[in-house]
């Protein structure tokens, strides 16, 4: 699995140089949380988290990103940093519907040893469309050893309502998901 990573950053690297000439956009996105909770579960042992993302989108439809968030746990041995590396191709299918295809690299470190741990990291494919810029539904696929110990599939349907008021929406979203563990 470690050798992922160096082929989706050289991917990025290529096509950032080779279409530098069309319009693209890059974002940078922070956020502070008083909890970061994925999948259900606390990833900072209930405690605050300090995220940031970088984001690239190409007018090609290709898009490029890397998140990142502290993590804590009871465990002394776990890691204490997630670093998320995505990429992507949109396109529009219709008027009204978007495609969106692409791979997110999860990936582990503990600062304080200086170490990786490349046992956690995993890949997750995914899959979906947007309908008219505010539903979307996403089909997700991962394979790992270390968080689950199998397969896990997600299906994820949200729609953002925009509110009459300051310019706020609510988002309504419903997720189905699928272990598959491995049992030895």
């Amino acid at each position: 699995m470690r050798s992922t990573l160096p082929v989706i950053l050289s991917g990025c690297c290529a096509l950032l140089s080779a279409t530098a000439q069309a319009e693209s956009s890059l974002s940078l996105t922070t956020t502070l949380a008083s909890d970061y909770v994925a999948d259900g579960v606390s990833a900072t042992d209930s405690g605050p988290a300090l995220q940031v993302g970088l984001d690239y989108e190409h007018s090609s439809g290709f898009y490029a990103g890397v998140w990142g968030s502290n993590i804590d746990s009871d465990d002394h041995d776990t890691p204490n940093l997630e670093l998320d590396y995505t990429l992507g191709f949109k396109h529009a299918l219709t008027e009204d519907l978007e495609g969106d295809i692409g791979i997110t690299h999860y990936t582990w470190y503990h600062i304080d040893s200086g170490s990786d741990h490349d046992e956690w990291d995993y890949q997750e494919w995914f899959a979906g469309f947007t309908w008219q810029e505010n539903t979307s539904l996403y089909y997700y696929y991962a394979e790992d050893s270390k968080v689950w110990d199998g397969v896990q599939r997600r299906i994820i349907l949200e729609h953002a309502q925009p509110l009459p008021v300051y310019e706020l929406s609510s988002l309504l979203t419903t997720a189905r998901v699928d272990l598959e563990t491995n049992v030895t």
